[in-house]
């Protein structure tokens, strides 16, 4: 008797110990009540991806692109894109770019999920209830319409929130901690600019976290997010470190601060405004290479050089051609 006593007093290790975990419990169950909700949509309606960046990316992964899966996705990190290209290898009939960014959202909704279950008390019924609608509100979107912007977004931003929540958790800091700087680390390797977006428009809550946490938990967020970091720097350096990808990457850096500027739209026309009529030629611009660069439907190293895409901006950003928000706003609508 004394010894069955004492057997069921003694803590268990191991695999029995993690099954009995609640913590475990609750992660299975948020990762599963996302991914029903998320697949549910999908077969119930279209699917689409968002941008066409995401659909060249897609192909450029898959072979379909170039004829050989590729990890050179240009907008996403180099480790995701050697995964992405390593699985297309495995098999090449599976829509490996879609479900993998899929993937990285239902972990990060699921922990977001997991921690207004855990924290409801806490945090109240009403600031729990608009949570959990804020989630519901944008999970059509989110399974719907992929892209890989969006993910990086979600996921940087999760990560976030699971480093502040570890501030408020004895139990479950460390994991809070670890697996909040893996997501940014995560959010940074699907693109990194997003990540940047996420840190600065959060700027004012990073700083109340870091000093909340202490200079050890801050030291271990930072050194966690620097292997990341470190790693995608590395992988992008092997993968882009050519001239070649060096000068397609100067060209993507000035197109996209030209491409899609709404002044710029205002002052090719029709009709085009005479300054820019006037570096157009001096560019050695045609109409239809300005339509041509208008949906990146072609490129040329010569035509589209960096240095003409500045002198383009250059005189698109000019005074001139500044239009009041009101007018912009109207044009968006």
């Amino acid at each position: 008797m004394r010894m069955q006593q004492v057997r069921r007093l003694a803590p268990t290790h191991g695999y029995a110990s993690l099954v009995s975990d609640r913590r475990v419990h609750l992660a299975l169950a948020s990762v599963l009540s996302v991914f029903v909700a998320m697949t549910s949509l999908i077969l119930c309606f279209t699917a689409s991806y968002m941008t066409n960046d995401d659909v060249v990316m897609a192909a450029i992964a898959s072979g379909d692109f170039t004829g050989s899966p590729s990890a050179r996705l240009t907008f996403i990190g180099a480790p995701v894109g050697l995964v992405l290209a390593g699985l297309h290898r495995l098999d090449r009939g599976t829509p490996w770019y879609p479900l993998l960014i899929v993937a990285t959202e239902v972990l990060a909704l699921a922990a977001i999920v997991a921690m207004l279950i855990a924290r409801r008390r806490a945090i109240g019924v009403f600031a729990t209830t608009m949570a959990a609608a804020v989630v519901l509100i944008f999970l059509p979107v989110i399974s719907l319409r992929v892209t890989f912007t969006v993910a990086a977004i979600i996921v940087s931003t999760t990560g976030v929130l699971l480093i502040a929540a570890s501030t408020r958790s004895s139990s479950s800091a460390s994991i809070l901690l670890i697996g909040g700087a893996g997501l940014i680390g995560l959010g940074s390797w699907l693109r990194y600019d997003a990540l940047v977006a996420v840190v600065v428009v959060l700027a004012p809550t990073v700083i109340a976290i870091a000093i909340r946490l202490g200079w050890r938990s801050t030291l271990t967020v930072v050194l966690t997010v620097t292997v990341f970091l470190t790693l995608l720097a590395g992988s992008n350096r092997a993968l882009y470190g050519n001239d070649d990808w060096a000068d397609y990457q100067r060209f993507n850096e000035a197109r996209g601060a030209l491409n899609g500027d709404v002044t710029f739209d205002r002052s090719i026309g029709p009709p085009t405004a005479p300054p820019m009529r006037e570096v157009l030629d001096r560019v050695g611009w045609t109409d239809d290479d300005v339509v041509l660069f208008r949906w990146w439907y072609f490129y040329s190293p010569d035509v589209y050089a960096p240095a003409k895409l500045h002198e383009i901006d250059r005189v698109a950003s000019s005074a001139q051609f500044r239009i009041p928000f009101a007018v912009a706003m109207r044009q968006v609508r």
